[in-house]
């Protein structure tokens, strides 16, 4: 398949079958095909979403993070960062469970073990709080590849629980007390009691006993 052919498949959901060949075709020709994928990035970044939202059945980003994390394009990172950096509900109403399920593992894929664009989206305010919980995630999952250290990443919790939020409820507490009870946190039990008795942790979601 010729690039703009294996672009044009993946576009749209219109057949309702998955493009397998297409992206097969693009895997194979990932040389090739890698700029015009950071291009379509860098054009959701300039549209804002707007594209995302507005035309049913729009998927060219969706396979495109999927495949620029396939093949650990770090050219990509940036990129994503920004996107998912967007304040308000925009991102999450646009990519829906690539947030939820997948983020955490492009964000690691392509980061190279760059925890700069990883540590913006944890620390901003403004960021989406399930962007949020993703980037939290990629940090856990950096760890499990040996890309980074347990004890930089336990630091850096740290300085999360004591001075890296804001001191006020979001679900990016809750995620921190989950990504950090991944890695067995006896360092931070004192921290993690401390945002419990500040009743900034929706125990719904994790409680004192998990």
């Amino acid at each position: 398949m010729e690039i703009a052919d294996i672009l044009a498949a993946l576009t749209t959901f219109e057949t309702g079958h998955f493009p397998r060949a297409a992206l097969e075709a693009a895997i194979a020709q990932r040389e090739a095909i890698t700029p015009e994928l950071l291009r379509v990035l860098e054009e959701t970044k300039q549209d804002r979403l707007e594209r995302l939202l507005t035309e049913s059945g729009y998927m060219l980003p969706f396979y495109t993070a999927y495949l620029l994390a396939q093949f650990r394009e770090t050219r990509a990172y940036p990129l994503i960062v920004d996107i998912f950096a967007m304040p308000g509900e925009g991102v999450h109403d646009a990519f829906g469970g690539l947030v939820t399920e997948d983020l955490s593992r492009i964000l690691a894929s392509v980061s190279g073990g760059d925890v700069s664009g990883l540590h913006r989206l944890i620390e901003a305010p403004r960021a989406n709080e399930y962007v949020r919980s993703a980037a939290l995630r990629a940090l856990v999952v950096l760890v499990a590849q040996d890309v980074l250290s347990r004890e930089d990443v336990i630091a850096y919790f740290r300085y999360l629980f004591r001075e890296g939020l804001e001191r006020e409820y979001s679900f990016a507490w809750d995620a921190l007390v989950s990504v950090t009870s991944d890695l067995y946190p006896e360092e931070l039990m004192e921290d993690i009691e401390q945002v419990f008795a500040a009743e900034i942790i929706d125990e719904m979601f994790i409680d004192r006993a998990w």
